[in-house]
């Protein structure tokens, strides 16, 4: 239990907040000046027929969750939320997956995927962010010989 008249002790000392709000304020400026980069795509080196290949893709983007530090530990919402909102992939013009991802994404995300090649053609990844910016990266899948 309390004391009463006890000193109250915050969660953040005043320099934790200063500094908070400076990060804080960086990464508005930041959000406002960015453009969504081209994202980069791993395939295997030998991929046969009917194989099971392991796809990454990795694109640079900043996650902002738009939630801000107050000093009793809580948070409270005081900005948009800026994140990469969706991915989808397609696999010879055939939508293969599509991915619906939330704030807590990191930032610079790497997406891996499993994909059975059933046929030579190109995989194509699209990103969405929750501004609506969309970039995207293709591969042609071609089989090796056996």
């Amino acid at each position: 239990m309390a004391q009463i008249g006890a000193e109250l002790k915050f969660a953040y000392s005043n320099a934790e907040m200063a500094q908070m709000r400076a990060t804080e304020r960086r990464q508005t400026e930041e959000g406002k000046r960015y453009r969504m980069q081209t994202p980069r795509m791993r395939l295997p080196w030998k991929i046969l027929k009917g194989e099971i290949i392991r796809v990454l893709v990795k694109i640079r983007h900043p996650s902002r969750t738009g939630l801000r530090p107050l000093r009793d530990g809580s948070f409270e919402f005081n900005r948009p939320a800026f994140f990469i909102r969706l991915v989808e992939v397609f696999y010879g013009g055939e939508l293969a997956a599509k991915i619906e991802t939330t704030s807590a994404i990191s930032d610079d995300p790497i997406f891996g995927f499993h994909l059975k090649a059933d046929k030579e053609a190109p995989v194509r990844v699209v990103f969405t962010n929750h501004r609506r910016d969309r970039s995207e990266t293709m591969k042609e899948i071609k089989f090796s010989a056996a």
